[in-house]
């Protein structure tokens, strides 16, 4: 038995893998290699010379705290069933967490099979989104509009790049993109800019008329006026579609329709999100107010030794500095999982505490727990 890449030798086994474990065909186990594959990146565990498990790990950079920082999104895992049950999935994400430690990449995101499952292997719930349909009749009505919408053309891509990194920045989880991004993101799609009669670029909107839909696949814009004369726009394919559908993480965008907002939106529940470096996520937490304190915070976590430890967090107004000490008494104790949701900023560390998901000393200033630990906007567009 052995852990190591997948090589060229072996993409074959790797795509019979995908076909059998995700029920798709040859074309789409070939799309699935198509421009993405190197081996350093493919994580395989085999038997008898057999590949018997396996995993992708997808190198991104995402923002965090209105900083950038590496993150590995874990994909395409699979095992065949005779090899289940032997903790050879539980061996490849560990061994992904090495590989994502030595090379910078803190954060690793996945969308799981099973919550609880890849729960246990330390990756905790961070991204929840509102799905939401509404008929046309209830789209604004915009007489007079401040922005022109314009069909999106190649040489206004840079325009989008720019807008975009001037709104996700203060996000925590959105990807980086380059103009190849873009360029997919729009392929077999309308979009269209909307621009300021000074000529800048305040929105675009990304969508698929289907059916008797018209299906939002990304909405970005610098305010919600933006986004309500998006949603009147919308409203003028009324004689093509008899509904609006999109996917949300800011719930202010519920509001953009008024009190028909509340007739049919669900909660969804997304990616997960798992801290594969807790030292260098410490540093980059981005405290809520301009305060001086100390906390220590103790980590377990089993798949990752290097984080299995007791942390002392020096906090000098918008700096954090992170020490090591095991022999000290901590604040507040948790799970590498929980540690994750608490960092990515899904729930504030009272939420936590008082949820049963963490353990906090008798005494402690909740307050400063809270100024480390706060709810943060998070938002996810890319998928891997």
């Amino acid at each position: 038995m052995s852990l190591s890449f997948i090589f060229e030798q072996d993409l074959n086994a790797l795509k019979d893998m995908r076909k059998y474990c995700f029920s798709i065909d040859d074309a789409a186990a070939n799309r699935s290699l198509e421009n993405r594959y190197t081996p350093e990146n493919y994580i395989g565990r085999f038997e008898d010379g057999r590949l018997a498990a396996s995993a992708e790990i997808c190198p991104y950079n995402i923002y965090f705290n209105r900083s950038v920082v590496g993150m590995g999104g874990i994909a395409w895992v699979a095992s065949f069933p005779e090899y289940r049950n032997k903790g050879y999935v539980r061996d490849i994400l560990q061994h992904s967490l090495t590989l994502m430690r030595e090379r910078r990449q803190y954060l690793s995101f996945l969308g799981p099979f099973s919550y609880e499952f890849y729960r246990r292997m330390g990756w905790g719930l961070s991204f929840l989104f509102y799905e939401f349909t509404v008929d046309m009749k209830h789209a604004p009505q915009i007489k007079t509009c401040k922005y022109n919408p314009e069909p999106y053309l190649s040489n206004r891509l840079e325009d989008m790049i720019r807008l975009y990194q001037q709104t996700q920045v203060s996000y925590n989880g959105p990807v980086l993109r380059d103009s190849n991004v873009f360029e997919k993101k729009v392929q077999g799609r309308h979009c269209y800019l909307f621009y300021s009669t000074a000529g800048e670029l305040k929105g675009y909107i990304v969508f698929n008329i289907q059916g008797e839909a018209f299906k939002i696949q990304e909405m970005i814009a610098v305010d919600q006026g933006v986004k309500k004369e998006m949603m009147s726009f919308a409203g003028k394919h009324s004689a093509q579609v008899k509904q609006i559908q999109f996917n949300t993480y800011n719930k202010q965008d519920l509001f953009l329709f008024g009190e028909h907002y509340s007739n049919r939106y669900s909660l969804k529940t997304s990616m997960q999100a798992r801290v594969v470096d807790v030292t260098e996520i410490l540093k980059l937490m981005k405290p809520a107010t301009n305060q001086k304190y100390k906390i220590i915070i103790k980590v377990n976590d089993i798949l990752a030794p290097w984080n299995h430890h007791t942390f002392l967090v020096t906090v000098d107004n918008q700096l954090v500095f992170v020490a090591i000490d095991d022999t000290l008494e901590p604040d507040l104790c948790c799970d590498i999982d929980r540690f994750s949701q608490l960092a990515m900023g899904a729930m504030s560390a009272q939420a936590a505490a008082e949820a049963g998901f963490v353990e906090i000393k008798p005494g402690t200033d909740i307050n400063a727990l809270n100024n480390l630990f706060y709810e943060r906007s998070l938002a996810l567009y890319d998928y891997f």
